[in-house]
This record gives structure tokens, sequence and C-alpha cells, in this order.
């Protein structure tokens, strides 16, 4: 795989964050950036040295996905916070997207796509056409299954390091699949290629293990502080029924 340099990672960050408020409509409402904000709080704790600290962007549409993007970035999308029924399933998947940020994967994964010349001429100055390009292919990146397997581990030992239920990873994968019946069109966060049942029977293997979730967790769990219902209703198109 490609040894991108962090500067290129950094430079990424600025590119990447105007191309999403280029292309979609972000959701700046309050009640939604202080939810996610005390979920990224609550997990920090518990993720290693990173390049650059972790923004999260949430985009008014309807499908269901979430994307760590090259320098940080991680954009949800409106579909899965209308997916998910707490703010505990939420975190979940950040968690999983803030594993990958910490791996480095779509940087790594993007210039062994494109190639880190590109890369490096984006960040030194490159064409919006290249920008919008980069956000593109950095969207519809497929890890592959180790990388994926990784971030499921890892993301459970940030919940149970961050006073989370791992259990919450197995609900929101289900509701996740669930969703995947009812509209498969707007899916976009479940890889088609993975063991559904299998990775939620890992998340509730390991909530229940002793001394992994239930035992060494359950006095030192706390609810997240976030009236999801709240955050849910903030969405600027909750009630749309338009894609």
């Amino acid at each position: 795989m490609p040894d991108v340099g962090l500067e290129i990672e950094r430079g990424l960050r600025p590119i990447m964050r105007r191309q999403v408020f280029l292309e979609g409509a972000v959701v700046e409402r309050l009640a939604v950036s202080e939810a996610f904000a005390t979920m990224l709080e609550r997990l920090r704790g518990g993720l290693g040295d990173l390049p650059l600290e972790p923004e999260v962007i949430v985009v008014d549409s309807p499908v269901v996905n979430a994307a760590a993007l090259p320098g940080g970035i991680v954009v949800v999308y409106a579909g899965i916070v209308r997916t998910l029924e707490t703010p505990e399933q939420m975190a979940a998947v950040l968690a999983h997207e803030l594993v990958h940020v910490e791996n480095r994967d779509a940087t790594t994964l993007l210039a062994r796509d494109v190639g880190i010349a590109v890369l490096a001429s984006a960040v030194s100055g490159g064409s919006e056409t290249t920008a919008q390009s980069l956000l593109r292919s950095a969207i519809r990146l497929k890890y592959s299954r180790t990388a994926e397997d990784r971030a499921d581990e890892r993301c459970l030992e940030l919940l149970d390091a961050a006073g989370i239920d791992p259990a919450a990873f197995a609900e929101a994968l289900e509701l996740i699949a669930d969703a995947a019946e009812r509209t498969p069109e707007l899916l976009r966060w479940l890889d088609t290629h993975s063991d559904i049942d299998a990775r939620i029977e890992r998340a509730r293997s390991f909530a229940e293990a002793p001394g992994a979730g239930a035992d060494a967790a359950a006095v030192s769990r706390r609810p997240l502080d976030v009236d999801w219902r709240a955050v849910q209703a903030d969405l600027p198109s909750v009630f749309d029924d338009e894609p």
C-alpha cells in the first residue's frame, strides 16, 4: 500500500471539506452539531495519535451512509441519522469511521486508486475538477474485508472505553440492514460482500464477554447526553419523502 506523507493528508483536509460544502447541503443546526460534538468528545479519548483532529460534517441526504475522508473528515448523511434510534447507535457507527481515520485507510486507499502524484498535485494547487473527482472517488472507496474487520473490532474497544455499551454497534447494524431491505437504492454504508450476520454476532459476543463488556464496563457506562429525537427533528428535510 502507498506510504502517503502526513503533509499530503493535511493538505487534503481543506480540499475535501470545501468540496463537501460545495456538493451537498450541509446541515448546520445547533442540536445536530452539539450531538456529534458530544459523541466525538466521548470517543476521542480512546483514539491514538491522529494526523488531524476529526471533524464530523452532516449532509442533508436520504442516503444511509457515513464515510471517512482523507484529512480526518467524517461525512454523515442524514439518512443514517434518521435510520438509527439512539445516540449510542450513532456513536457506534461514528466510532467505526473514526478507526478508518486513525488508520488513515481512506488516504492510503485513495492514493492506491489515483496515485500519490495526483494527491500531491491537488494539494499544491490542482484544479477544481481534480478536487471534485477526488471527493467522489473518496466517497466511493471500498475497504478490504481485513480493513473493515479491523475497524469493527477497534470500534467495539472504543465504545467500551467510552462507557458506551458495545451492543449499540450490533443494534446499529441490524437497523441499517433493515433499511437496506426497505430502500436498497439508498444504502451505501454496508459492504454488499460482508457477512452482516457475522458482524452483528461478533459485536454481541464482545458486549457479552466477561471482562470485555458486560462485567468490566457496566459500572462505568453512562448514556450520552443527547436528545436524539430533537436531533432527528432538527434535520432540515426530516419529513421530506423525496430523495
